[in-house]
C-alpha cells in the first residue's frame, strides 16, 4: 500500500510531498515538524487547513507570497542544521545559540575558562575560552550567510516580472553549507 505524506509549515503550506510504500522509520516524523496524510493529487504550495486541501496559488502574486514561505522555511532549516567548526559538530538551533551565547560571554570575561561542551555527534569535549569564541564567531557567520542569501532571494522573488522567472528562481542554491 502506498502512502503519501504532505509536510506542511505552521500555516498549512505543503512544502514536499512523499510518498512511502509502508509505514516504518524512513517516514522521518519529528513531532515539531507538522504533516498530513495526503493524496496523490496533492501539490507542494498547496495548503491544509483542518484536514481541507486547498491547490497551489496560480496568481504571480499568490506564487510569490507562497515561494516567500517557502523560503522562509528552507533559511530556517539551513540556519538551525548545524555547523562544523574545527571538525566538530555544532548544533544552531535557538537553545544552541543560547548556550554559545553564555559560554562566549563567560570566555570573554575569563580568558582561562574552560568546559565541557557536547556536539552534535554527541561527543563530549573539553573546550576552552578560545574554543567557545571561535564557535561564537563561526556561528554568528553561519546565520548571517543564512540571512543574506535569503535577502538575496527574496528580492528576487520580489522582482520576477511573469511565473517563469518566479519559477526559475532555485531557493534550494547558494545556501551556506551546515558540514
Amino acid at each position: 500500500m502506498t502512502v503519501y505524506f504532505a509536510k506542511l509549515d505552521d500555516q498549512g503550506t505543503i512544502l514536499y510531498l512523499e510518498e512511502l510504500s509502508e509505514f516504518g522509520e524512513e517516514i522521518g516524523y519529528r513531532p515539531e515538524v507538522p504533516f498530513a496524510i495526503a493524496q496523490p493529487e496533492w501539490e507542494a504550495g498547496g495548503t491544509v487547513v483542518g484536514g481541507v486541501y486547498t491547490p497551489p496559488p496560480t496568481s504571480l502574486e499568490d506564487l510569490r507570497a507562497a515561494k516567500l514561505v517557502a523560503l522562509a522555511a528552507k533559511r530556517w532549516a539551513v540556519e538551525t542544521g548545524g555547523i562544523v567548526v574545527g571538525g566538530f559538530p555544532i548544533y544552531t538551533d535557538d537553545r544552541s545559540k543560547l548556550m554559545v551565547t553564555g559560554a562566549r560571554i563567560k570566555a570573554d570575561a575569563d580568558p582561562a575558562f574552560t568546559t565541557k561542551w557536547v556536539a552534535a555527534d554527541g561527543t563530549r569535549t573539553a573546550v576552552d575560552a578560545t574554543t567557545i569564541i571561535a564557535i561564537s564567531d563561526a556561528m554568528l557567520g553561519h546565520v548571517d550567510a543564512c540571512f543574506d542569501r535569503f535577502d538575496v532571494l527574496a528580492s528576487a522573488i520580489a522582482s520576477a516580472l511573469d511565473k517563469t522567472a518566479l519559477a526559475a528562481i532555485d531557493i534550494n542554491a547558494g545556501w551556506p553549507p551546515n558540514s
